[in-house]
């Protein structure tokens, strides 16, 4: 009979044995550690890039053009670039071009110049990733907006 409670503590020290045993596990592969680095590195620069720049839908981002042209003075184009970013990383916010022109030519010619003008700042939003689509000339009522407007120096 004093083999009984041995015999119970024997089976009750290999049940709990096999309980507490450590499992081994292998370690990740150099592929599965350089993946969740590259993860990790690719979140950290996506935040990095979309609080880089601080835009405001309460006020206009102002694009200069040279006088009489399309063609985006030295500092505009970045600033559009920028914009773009800052825009394609709210998806919520629409962005809205206005373009003006110089008061040189006919009335058509005049049109042409400020389309010409809005054509290329929404060519920049749209390689900075800003979807077409997210572009408008008239936003809707209530929407966020962010607007872009393009003017000549008016010389």
């Amino acid at each position: 009979m004093k083999s009984a409670p041995l015999a119970v503590a024997l089976i009750v020290a290999l049940a709990l044995g096999g309980c507490v045993t450590r499992r081994v596990e292998a370690p990740p592969s150099k592929a599965i550690l350089e993946a969740r680095a590259a993860a990790k590195a690719a979140r950290a620069g996506a935040t990095d890039r979309c609080n880089a720049y601080t835009f405001s839908t309460a006020a206009p981002v102002y694009v200069g053009f040279a006088y009489n042209t399309a063609e985006f003075d030295p500092v505009s184009r970045e600033e559009v670039t920028r914009a773009g970013q800052w825009l394609a990383c709210r998806p919520t916010v629409l962005a809205s071009v206005t373009a003006t022109h110089d008061a040189q030519g006919t009335p058509d010619a005049q049109r042409r110049l400020a389309d010409t003008r809005a054509a290329a700042v929404r060519q920049v939003l749209v390689a900075a990733g800003v979807p077409a689509s997210r572009i408008v000339a008239a936003p809707p009522a209530g929407a966020q907006v962010l607007t872009l407007a393009a003017r000549g120096r008016g010389w």
